[in-house]
């Protein structure tokens, strides 16, 4: 199971078309409960702990050190670029020679709205570099998030040996369905400021469930409501999944709401389709802790489907570096599936207003609306 101080609970719930039937009940010891100041504080790690370097150095006094011994001098000055700062410059000039000036060796990206923004869409419909692009990720500009995410956020050994360890005891040779369920205060998008609301938390399970259904539509007694809300979800158990087991894997910030709805829902016979069902929650402090959550966004991105929070960086993450869109359970009434294997852009509209706008942009890396950022 996840190494570290995480906590995990894997249990077994009956044999489904040869689903593994395991009598496992993995906790690790040592997490904390979760709360916003330890969540804050964990992130503040280095970027060497959690990752390893992707062909450059991550910290920047390495480079500095070599620069002097080098050439006998200091750094220069880094030229300080916002990309969101004019959407004009991004998505129609030529960055190197008009923007950021050839003669600079530096340039420090700071994104002003929001830090975290995805802003590379307006890049890849810049006239300058479009077509180029296009031929430089083998699936076409809509692979441009998984393929630099993949080749950037190289997870240390740790994690990947922890990923691979899970992955062979209980994904391989199975169905697996992901549920990334952030359903604390602030932490996805619905309505209200408490716990993301019970008929929400419990279409997730609605939908794994129909996934693996054998048959697609609903059991009969469904009313016309769950019909509705169900209405994009698909049943993998055609061709090929057929005969597989299946395996629910729920990734989380709040282990004991997500075990209490499951124990309910199971109860009144509301789940259904799962040999084992496991629950992965980061908890924890420091570098421990990012590497749970980098844990968890692995596995994510290895199932089958992912069904996800509107509005989670972990839910995103988690579908858009293997280039999956998801299931958005988007709110108490609705999933949606996704038409975007990738992040939001951030003020991707803006590009109508410029002076290089053509139709076509919007048209070769299409986002998906209907889903909160």
């Amino acid at each position: 199971g996840p190494a570290g101080g995480g906590a995990a609970s894997v249990g077994t719930r009956r044999a489904l078309q040869g689903a593994p039937v395991l009598d496992d009940d993995e906790r690790s010891a040592g997490g904390q409960a979760f709360n916003e100041t330890s969540t804050r504080r964990a992130r503040r790690v280095r970027l060497r702990d959690v990752l390893d370097e992707p062909g450059f150095e991550w910290d920047l006094e390495p480079i500095r050190a070599k620069f002097e011994q080098k050439l006998g001098k200091g750094l220069p000055p880094a030229k300080v670029f916002d990309p969101l700062g004019s959407i004009e410059k991004l998505a129609c000039r030529d960055l190197g020679a008009d923007v950021l000036g050839l003669e600079n060796k530096f340039v420090k990206v700071t994104p002003g709205y929001p830090g975290r923004a995805y802003f590379a869409a307006l890049l890849l419909v810049n006239p300058h570099y479009s077509e180029l692009l296009e031929g430089s990720f083998e699936g076409g500009l809509g692979w441009a998030f998984a393929d630099l995410f993949n080749f950037l956020v190289r997870p240390v050994s740790e994690v990947m040996e922890a990923v691979d360890r899970f992955k062979v005891r209980y994904m391989d040779g199975n169905t697996v369905v992901g549920l990334e369920m952030s359903v604390n205060p602030g932490h996805g998008d619905w309505a209200g400021t408490g716990l993301m609301p019970a008929d929400q938390q419990n279409l997730f399970f609605e939908a794994a469930s129909k996934l693996v259904a054998s048959n697609s539509p609903q059991q009969s007694g469904a009313g016309q409501a769950e019909d509705k809300a169900m209405a994009e979800v698909p049943s993998l158990l055609e061709g090929s999944a057929r005969g597989q087991g299946v395996v629910f894997l729920l990734a989380t910030d709040n282990q004991a709401e997500i075990q209490a709805r499951f124990h309910q829902l199971e109860a009144a016979d509301l789940v259904n389709g799962a040999g084992v069902v496991a629950i992965l929650a980061a908890t924890g402090d420091g570098v421990a802790r990012v590497r749970l959550e980098l844990q968890e966004l692995w596995m994510l991105g290895l199932s089958d489907v992912a069904i996800t929070t509107p509005g989670s960086r972990l839910g995103i993450l988690g579908a858009a570096r293997t280039h999956k869109a998801p299931l958005v359970v988007v709110s108490e009434e609705s999933v949606h599936a996704s038409a975007a294997p990738y992040p939001c852009y951030a003020q991707f509209g803006a590009v109508q207003y410029t002076s290089c706008f053509v139709p076509s942009m919007l048209s070769k890396i299409p986002a998906d609306s209907l889903v909160p950022c």
